[in-house]
């Protein structure tokens, strides 16, 4: 007699533990293999979800309340995008938590922005908008919304359109979020980056300048005894003793280098000078900006008076005078930042050349140094640009062009009133002009309607708006900066009811005035006429087309 003995089997609850457990060890192997892109990948499920959920919710209530929606949903106008509230008690967008109770227990909310919703023609479509800009500004949804650091597009963040007609006429320079230099090509916008943090910076917009140094990129530079500098650089040693060889070339993070050894013993004090560039003629007044990537490749600075980056000041090829400024204290064994000088011209010069100079301090003492010089630049201005590699002649840069005409402008714009947000990197630079963050205007250089942009000479923002009688607003009291810090300011337009506000500070209101009329363009960095550009990093910009409350000014801008 056969006797069979029943097997026990799995039950279905032991199958979904089992499932379960192996979900949940599966999870934590590949949070543990890449944990941010895991833990993001499962907050996007998540916000999915979230927003498929939100949307049901919404047809439901329209369902059951003869096809219309919420209320405040029901307000918004088609085409136009509302936040919905990111904390509770509502504090910005639109709160739908009373409306979708019977079928939805509580409105989900992600981990850090808002959730959104636009009315199209045919229906309702979820968003989400990573920043808090939205639900702070309050119920009402922007316009235009140009999140350059986040996005790194020239896109509309509202309605995912490309307003934005951008021309540069030659290739650009930018750092990538690799820390590399990149080139960028004719008409490519340059979404540039901090080299050492990798922090996105938004888009680079920079007036037009030449590169008067040739083969910065290093053509004709060779190792050898004494070496050969690049094709158009020489240089000229004072002490007998000292010697300067190239040791040695290559590209670090994008950047062309040398390697250059000054060795020796000196009979005297004196220098060895390396001639970066040509002579250049200059204009009488003007101010000329050297710069390049400097550091220690070898040996110390012992018994080195200066390592000093010079402009010098010729008429017609004869020494006028020189500025300088001594890295010995800061050279660094990397190309930690790009090292300048700028020289206001003198009444007599009418040439400058751009010079690397090491000094012995003593004679008859030792010195061996060897400094890695990367793609010198001298450039007609007071500040220095972005690099502009030449090979063997000067190369000009072209201006950055951004702006908004014709209907990608009127589509958005309220001509009665409205509120327009600017945040940037703030230049440390000291201009003669205006140059502007953001401003509308006629498309011309005298028409400015409302602008944000840095005050005359000084550290400080400015904002204005000029109404057909000439009529100015300035932003007092003046919201000072710091260089390179991230500033935000704002201002509202209204008849009779014109105010702005910089990094939480209010300006003091104006109460009479018309509204300008005729506006065509909005200029990014720069006025609409392409004039006066910014010459620096343009992080967002967000339009609403109604005025916003000096509350929200002051919470947007801080």
């Amino acid at each position: 007699m056969i006797i069979y003995k029943k097997k026990k089997g799995f039950t279905l609850i032991e199958l979904l533990l089992v499932i379960t457990a192996i979900g949940i060890l599966v999870s934590i192997a590949l949070v543990a293999l890449n944990p941010n892109k895991q833990l993001e990948a499962g907050r996007a499920v998540k916000r999915k979800v979230d927003m498929d959920i939100i949307v049901k919710a919404i047809e439901r209530y329209g369902v059951t309340n003869s096809g219309q929606y919420p209320p405040a949903l029901e307000s918004v106008v088609t085409g136009g995008t509302v936040g919905l509230c990111v904390t509770s008690p509502c504090t910005g967008g639109i709160d739908l938590t009373t409306d979708l109770a019977p079928y939805i227990s509580a409105i989900p909310l992600p981990q850090t922005g808002q959730y959104t919703i636009t009315k199209t023609a045919t229906g309702i479509t979820p968003g989400y908008d990573s920043s808090t800009i939205w639900a702070t500004a309050g119920t009402t949804a922007p316009k235009l919304d140009l999140n350059f650091a986040r996005d790194k597009q020239l896109v509309n963040a509202v309605n995912g359109s490309n307003p934005i007609t951008f021309t540069r006429n030659s290739i650009g320079t930018y750092v990538g979020s690799d820390g590399l230099i990149k080139t960028a090509a004719v008409n490519e916008p340059r979404f540039d980056h901090n080299p050492v943090t990798r922090e996105s910076l938004g888009l680079l917009v920079e007036e037009g300048r030449t590169n008067s140094i040739t083969n910065n990129t290093m053509v004709g530079a060779a190792a050898g005894t004494p070496g050969t500098l690049p094709t158009g650089w020489s240089s000229w040693a004072s002490p007998t003793g000292l010697t300067r060889t190239v040791v040695g070339s290559g590209t670090v993070n994008g950047i062309n280098y040398i390697d250059v050894r000054f060795n020796g013993t000196p009979s005297s004090t004196g220098e060895i000078t390396v001639y970066l560039s040509p002579q250049t003629t200059a204009t009488l007044a003007q101010s000329w900006t050297s710069s390049l990537w400097l550091s220690l490749a070898g040996g110390s600075t012992s018994n080195i008076g200066f390592i000093s980056l010079r402009n010098f000041e010729l008429n017609s090829g004869a020494y006028v005078r020189e500025s300088s400024t001594n890295f010995v204290s800061s050279i660094s064994s990397s190309f930690v930042r790009r090292q300048h000088i700028t020289t206001s011209f003198g009444a007599s010069a009418n040439q400058i050349q751009s010079v690397l100079s090491v000094f012995a301090t003593a004679a008859g003492t030792p010195i061996d140094i060897t400094l890695r010089i990367g793609m010198p630049q001298l450039e007609g201005g007071a500040f220095a640009t972005s690099v502009i590699p030449t090979t063997a002649a000067a190369v000009t840069r072209s201006a950055d062009v951004a702006v908004i005409t014709g209907a990608n402008f009127s589509s958005w714009f309220n001509a009665s009133e409205g509120t327009m947000f600017a945040e940037a990197i703030a230049q440390p630079f000291t201009a003669t002009t205006f140059p502007r963050i953001v401003g509308i205007d006629r498309g011309d250089a005298s028409s400015n309607f409302a602008t944000i942009a840095r005050s005359n000479g000084v550290n400080r923002f400015e904002y204005s708006v000029f109404a057909p009688t000439g009529q100015a607003i300035g932003l007092q009291p003046p919201v000072t900066f710091t260089a390179n810090s991230t500033v935000r300011a704002a201002y509202v337009y209204k008849a009779d009811d014109f105010i702005a506000a910089a990094n939480g500070v209010l300006s003091i209101a104006d109460t009479s005035g018309s509204v300008p009329t005729a506006v065509t363009t909005l200029g990014i960095g720069m006025s609409g006429a392409a004039t006066v550009h910014y010459n620096g990093h343009i992080r967002r910009i967000t339009y609403w087309s109604t005025r916003l409350s000096n509350t929200v000014l002051q919470s947007i801008t801080q």
